[in-house]
C-alpha cells in the first residue's frame, strides 16, 4: 500500500511513495535508436498483476513489462495494431491490457483500431482473437473472469465513427470464438463490463449514458436508476472487502453503491410482489445522535436503511412498532418497481411522544425513556422494534435491534458506593 502509479497522458506515469509523498521513478518506455517511435493511447493503460504486485504492464503500440517495479521495462511484442493512422492524437494504439485472475501470465490486449490479442507466456508470444468481432471498433475494456480460466469478456465502441450500437461479448474458449451480450441495452456506446465478485450471473455495464445491470449473464439488463445521474460511466472498480462499487464518471465524479442487495436478487424474488432484503438488522445506540457539536456544524442525523424488491411500484406505508405493538413511527415512500433503499432516522413520531412515556397509562409497558435531541427529533433507545412495509395487498416485517453503544456499557460498569 506504499506504492502507488500515477500518470497522465499519452504513457507518462510516475511511481510514488505514500510513505515520503515523493515521486520515485518515471515510467515512460521509448523506443531504440533507429526504431519507429512508440504510440501512446490518449489514457494509456498500465496493470499490475493480480499475481505479484512487482510485475507491470503497460501498452503503447508495442507491449512493455516488467518485472521491478518499473525500475527495468522491456518492450516484449512487435507493433500489435493495424498501423499508424495521421490525426490530432496517436490512433493505431493499445487501449487496455487485462490479466486473467485465475492464471498467472495470461494476458489480453486490445487495441483502438480493433485487434484484440492473448499472450499466454507472460507476454513473450501474442495470437490475435478478434475473429468474429465487428472490425475496427475501439476495444473499451477486457475482462477476464474470475470464475471460469477460458472466459472474457469484450466491450467494444464506434463512438469515434459516430456509431452508437451497443457491443458486449463473451468468449467461454480463451476468445476463439465469441456471443453478443448486449440485449436490450440502448444505443450507447460500451465504455467498460465488469463481473460481481460474488455472483457470476451478475455483470456491471458502463455506457456514455448510464450504468446497467445485467442478473442472467446478460441476457437482459436494467438502468441502475433512482437518483443517479444519466451520465457517461468510464471506469468501475469493485472493492471486495467493503463489498462496494466505485462509479467513475467522465465529469470525474465518484459514486460509490452497496452490492449487497443487487447479490440477493434471484428469478424467484423478481416473481413476488414485494421482498425485504437481508439487510444489517442491529444497530448500536449512540448519545451523539442528534447532537450539535457547536452553533456553526450540522448536527448529526443517523438513518436505518429498509431495503426491499417491489414488483411494482407505488406508495408505501412503512410502520416502527416496539417489540409490545405500540406505534413508534410512521411514514410513506415512493416505490419504483425494482430495488428501494427507504431510509428511517430512527426518531419517534411526535403524536406518540405522550403514550410511550407515560409511566401509567396501558399502552407503553415498560414506558421508554426519550430525551430532546439538538434538532429537535426524539430518538428511540436501546430496545427491540418491529419494522412493517405496507404496499398494495402485501405486508412484511422485519425485526430491529437497538444494542447499547460503548457509553451506555461505561456507564453500567461504573461501580456503586456501599452504604455505611
Amino acid at each position: 500500500n506504499a506504492t502507488v502509479y500515477t500518470g497522465y497522458q499519452f504513457g507518462h506515469y510516475s511511481r510514488i511513495n505514500k510513505s515520503s509523498g515523493r515521486a520515485e521513478l518515471s515510467i515512460h518506455p521509448i523506443a531504440q535508436l533507429g526504431e519507429e517511435p512508440f504510440r501512446y493511447c490518449w489514457q494509456t493503460p498500465i496493470c499490475l498483476s493480480k499475481h505479484n504486485q512487482d510485475i507491470l504492464y503497460m501498452g503503447s503500440n508495442r507491449f512493455h513489462r516488467s518485472l521491478q517495479q518499473g525500475n527495468k521495462i522491456e518492450t516484449l511484442s512487435d507493433d500489435l495494431t493495424n498501423g499508424k493512422k495521421v490525426g490530432d492524437v496517436p490512433y493505431g494504439t493499445i487501449t487496455c491490457i487485462a490479466e486473467s485472475p485465475l492464471k498467472f501470465g495470461y494476458i489480453y490486449v486490445g487495441t483502438d483500431d480493433g485487434n484484440v490479442y492473448i499472450s499466454k507466456d507472460l507476454g513473450y508470444h501474442f495470437t490475435k482473437i478478434n475473429t468474429g468481432l465487428p472490425s475496427g471498433l475501439r476495444v473499451m475494456r477486457i475482462t477476464p473472469s474470475k470464475f471460469e480460466i477460458g472466459r472474457v469478456y469484450d466491450a467494444l465502441s464506434g463512438f469515434q465513427f459516430d456509431h452508437f450500437a451497443p457491443y458486449v461479448f463473451v468468449s467461454n474458449d480463451f476468445g476463439s470464438t465469441w456471443a453478443k451480450l448486449s440485449a436490450n441495452l440502448p444505443m450507447e456506446p460500451v465504455n467498460v463490463i465488469k463481473e460481481d465478485p460474488t455472483n457470476k450471473s451478475i455483470l456491471y455495464v458502463g455506457t456514455d449514458n448510464g450504468l446497467y445491470i445485467s442478473l442472467n449473464q446478460g441476457n437482459s439488463y436494467s438502468p441502475l436508476g433512482g437518483k443517479f445521474p444519466r451520465v457517461a460511466i468510464h471506469d468501475l472498480a469493485i472493492q471486495e472487502n467493503a463489498n462496494e462499487m466505485l462509479i467513475g464518471t467522465h465529469g470525474r465524479s465518484l459514486y460509490i453503491f452497496s452490492l449487497n442487495e443487487i447479490q440477493q436478487l434471484s428469478d424467484s424474488i423478481l416473481n413476488q410482489d414485494l421482498v425485504l432484503l437481508k439487510s444489517p438488522e442491529t444497530i448500536t445506540y449512540s448519545s451523539y445522535w442528534g447532537k450539535r457539536w457547536d452553533k456553526w456544524e450540522p448536527t448529526n442525523d443517523v438513518n436505518f436503511g429498509i431495503n426491499f424488491y417491489a414488483k411494482n411500484s407505488g406508495v408505501a406505508t412503512i410502520e416502527i412498532r416496539t417489540d409490545k405493538g405500540e406505534l413508534v413511527h410512521t411514514y410513506k415512500d415512493s416505490v419504483e418497481a425494482g430495488l428501494n433503499y427507504s431510509n428511517y432516522n430512527l426518531s419517534v413520531d411526535s403524536v406518540n411522544l405522550v403514550h410511550l412515556q407515560n409511566t401509567k397509562g396501558k399502552k407503553a409497558s415498560p414506558p421508554l425513556t426519550l430525551k430532546k435531541a439538538d434538532n429537535g427529533l426524539y430518538y428511540l433507545p436501546v430496545g427491540t422494534y418491529q419494522i412493517k412495509v405496507m404496499l398494495a395487498n402485501a405486508t412484511l416485517t422485519k425485526k430491529l435491534q437497538i444494542k447499547k453503544g460503548k457509553e451506555e456499557q461505561e456507564e453500567e460498569e461504573v461501580p456503586q458506593l456501599e452504604k455505611e
